[in-house]
């Protein structure tokens, strides 16, 4: 019975895993401009000029930037 549970809890970890990594490409291949980006924003939550500049210059932001993942 706990080998059956175990697969169960497996394969619900797997499922999971595939639908985040199918939202991960295809967030990181819709293209968003930083008019778009900044517009969003605005609407929200204004954020502070150094936050902008470490989001442009952060080389750790960079494989996502100008995708709707790292917007």
């Amino acid at each position: 019975m706990r080998i059956d549970e175990a697969r169960q809890a497996l394969s619900v970890v797997e499922e999971t895993a595939d639908e985040f990594a199918e939202t991960l490409r295809h967030l990181s291949s819709v293209v968003v401009s930083d008019r778009q980006w900044f517009s969003f924003l605005d609407a929200w939550y204004p954020v502070p000029e150094e936050l902008v500049e470490m989001y442009r210059r952060d080389v750790r932001a960079c494989i996502w930037r100008g995708s709707a993942f790292g917007r």
